[in-house]
């Protein structure tokens, strides 16, 4: 019975918004509607769901506290200067020969910190790109570096909404799960730093040929 609601659900949101386009908040109150509707007729008590609706609401305050703090500093950062400050310099100390890894490994100390893949795509990327740019390093080339880098540190970070809310729903430590998470993470990220070593270390300028055709 879960599973054939579950796919009630999956094909409420997914027809609506794709099909009907019809508003998001409409969908999840229909879908809402429909749950209490199927847990009464399963002999689920309403107050026993209004208890899990509410404990899985609370689960789910910090990852969007953190959301919206994201926004704020991403606001505060380009406001403040940091963006253009960051690019100044940048160009001044980074060479084209060691920029993905440079990209890559500020992307993952910033997202980690800040516990978001948006925030430090949005700020420092930014930044990280335009002075990719300057240096002549192919486009795609930087983009993937930031990408990785954010990605990585906002799954490993203590910080990170996501990283939060899946051990906080599963019932499980939260430094429990960053430790699983490592058994995935760290090779793929060993792999990345190879690729952008061999890249970086004599491949560049076949790379923009390649583009260029």
């Amino acid at each position: 019975m879960a599973l054939l609601y579950f796919i009630v659900f999956i094909l409420i949101m997914v027809g609506g918004m794709f099909i009907i386009q019809a508003p998001p908040h409409m969908l999840i109150l229909i879908a809402l509607t429909t749950t209490i509707i199927w847990g009464r007729f399963l002999g689920i008590a309403y107050s026993d769901m209004e208890t899990a609706a509410i404990n899985g609401v609370r689960a789910g305050v910090q990852p969007i506290l953190i959301l919206l703090l994201v926004g704020v500093v991403i606001a505060v950062w380009m406001m403040s200067g940091t963006v253009p400050t960051l690019l100044f310099y940048g160009v001044q100390l980074l060479s084209p020969e060691w920029f993905a890894i440079s990209a890559l490994t500020v992307c993952i100390v910033v997202s980690t910190f800040t516990g978001s893949s948006f925030t430090t795509i949005g700020t420092v990327g930014v930044a990280l790109m335009g002075i990719g740019v300057a240096l002549q390093v192919p486009a795609p080339l930087v983009a993937g570096a930031i990408v990785s880098g954010a990605c990585f540190g906002d799954k490993m970070s203590p910080l990170s909404d996501t990283t939060n809310f899946a051990p906080a729903v599963a019932g499980v430590n939260l430094f429990t799960h960053i430790r699983h998470l490592m058994w995935t993470t760290i090779p793929a990220l060993a792999l990345t730093y190879v690729l952008f070593l061999f890249i970086g270390g004599g491949e560049l300028v076949v790379i923009q040929i390649f583009l260029l055709y």
